[in-house]
């Protein structure tokens, strides 16, 4: 489904940026930067996270796959374990610049989610390095995560 061909600066101003006109700051927290953990040390995270990735696909070119999570999530810890941790899904992802974001974790997150229509775990956002973003079905194998990549 597609969730609207906008501008990155557009897309992602709605959540990151109009938080400062809110008086939300965007501090970096316990959910910003690069996360820790073997597969998770590729992914940015939060939305300081996603400030630093929008930065990196400007100037780079490269498609940016953005993944709205919770920890309580089963669907969310299957689909890192299945397919986003696994050798051939950290292959299928190597040139993509990825973000994590756990919906839950603050109100800049939630917000973001919010504002981006996320409605449900684990939801799966892909950024083309024009800009246009479309929401992607779950994979629920790296054969399928090739395929939307692809």
């Amino acid at each position: 489904m597609v969730v609207g061909a906008v501008g990155l600066s557009a897309s992602i101003g709605l959540g990151v940026w109009a938080l400062a006109r809110n008086g939300g700051s965007l501090r970096p927290g316990a959910h910003a930067g690069m996360s820790s953990g073997a597969w998770e040390s590729e992914w940015l995270t939060g939305v300081a996270g996603l400030k630093k990735a929008a930065a990196d696909q400007k100037s780079n070119k490269r498609p940016m796959l953005v993944y709205f999570y919770a920890d309580w999530c089963g669907y969310c810890r299957k689909l890192e374990a299945n397919v986003l941790s696994t050798a051939d899904g950290r292959t299928a992802l190597r040139d993509v610049i990825k973000v994590r974001i756990n919906a839950e974790a603050s109100r800049e997150e939630q917000q973001l989610a919010g504002e981006l229509g996320v409605r449900g775990y684990p939801t799966l956002l892909l950024v083309s390095p024009d800009g246009g973003m479309r929401r992607i079905r779950t994979p629920q194998s790296t054969e399928q995560l090739r395929q939307v990549l692809g």
